[in-house]
């Protein structure tokens, strides 16, 4: 046999010898239920959190669209400046954020509120000085922030 044919055996055999070898990896790793990948940092998988640190806090972004006219009119106290807060089921306001105006055709401001607490079963965004309707949401969607639309 040719030193060229030998060559070529050879790393064939090489090429399925790991590939082998890669694939037995994969499959014991998988029946042990350990994350699977090579150089990917593992990934929990389980809901246990025992010797993590639990969030005690969270930060979400409050969207306000005004139809009908921007910073006058029915909607006057949601402009530049005007508050945000987010509240409780008991009506205590658990964190407040500051109105900005966002760039555009649109009359749409936006707040960041950071240092919501966690642990409520509820959270309200309350948008300006006026009594209007709270909008609420679960933890998980509060995470997500709110997007209100107010007037027609």
């Amino acid at each position: 046999m040719k030193a060229s044919n030998r060559i070529a055996v050879l790393l064939g055999v090489g090429v399925l010898t790991v590939g082998i070898a890669v694939g037995v990896f994969l499959i014991v790793r998988q029946s042990t239920d350990e994350p699977v990948g090579v150089g990917v940092a593992p990934v929990l998988a389980t809901t246990e959190t025992e010797g993590l640190a639990k969030a005690t806090s969270f930060t979400a972004t409050v969207i306000v669209t005004v139809n009908g006219g921007c910073e006058g009119g029915a909607f006057s106290d949601v402009k530049t400046g005007g508050p945000v807060q987010i509240i409780n089921e008991g009506d205590d306001v658990l964190s407040t954020g500051t109105l900005t105006r966002v760039a555009g055709d649109t009359c749409s401001f936006t707040a960041s509120v950071r240092n919501i607490p966690t642990g409520e079963k509820s959270y309200g965004a309350k948008v300006g000085t006026a009594t209007r309707p709270v909008t609420w949401k679960n933890p998980d969607e509060a995470r997500q922030g709110w997007q209100l639309t107010l007037g027609r």
